[in-house]
């Protein structure tokens, strides 16, 4: 039976490094995403500017710069999502001590407890640390939305603007 548990623990570690690959890898597209919008939707406003006596509004003005600032903010939380962090492991002298240890042959299930005891704190670590950066990624997605409909509209205000 323990090696039931145990085996569950070690299917939901495997799970967690996974979801922690896939939330740095949706934090990346979310700073290229953002890069890439600012620079469409900015290219499609200096298209309909490019004549000399145009003269951008002052509340495009303010929707561009604002919506500049959040895909900072976006960005930068998804850098924060992505920064490197140690994966918790098992230490080579927790390893040691264990093969050290003198175990107690009447009770034959003290070698896999332990064994469940230490996947489990590895899980729980991952998972905190996996719950951070969904949250920054979300934030970021957040941020990065409300960007979106700001430019959206500072730049439909300018191409719409004769």
């Amino acid at each position: 039976m323990a090696s039931l548990h145990l085996s569950l623990v070690e299917d939901q570690t495997s799970a967690e490094r996974s979801r922690k690959t896939s939330l740095e890898q949706r934090a990346a597209l979310v700073i290229t995403t953002s890069g890439a919008l600012v620079t469409l939707q900015l290219a499609m406003a200096a298209l309909r500017t490019r004549t000399q006596t145009f003269a951008i509004t002052s509340v495009s003005f303010d929707l561009s710069t604002a919506a500049l600032a959040l895909f900072v903010v976006a960005a930068s939380l998804a850098l924060f999502a992505n920064l490197p962090a140690g994966q918790p492991i098992v230490s080579t002298k927790h390893l040691s001590d264990l093969a050290q240890h003198d175990w107690d042959e009447q009770n034959p299930n003290a070698v896999a407890l332990k064994l469940y005891n230490t996947q489990t704190n590895i899980l729980a670590e991952l998972r905190k640390r996996n719950d951070c950066k969904a949250r920054m990624l979300i934030g970021a997605l957040t941020v990065e939305f409300m960007a979106i409909v700001l430019i959206a509209i500072a730049v439909a205000l300018i191409l719409t603007r004769r």
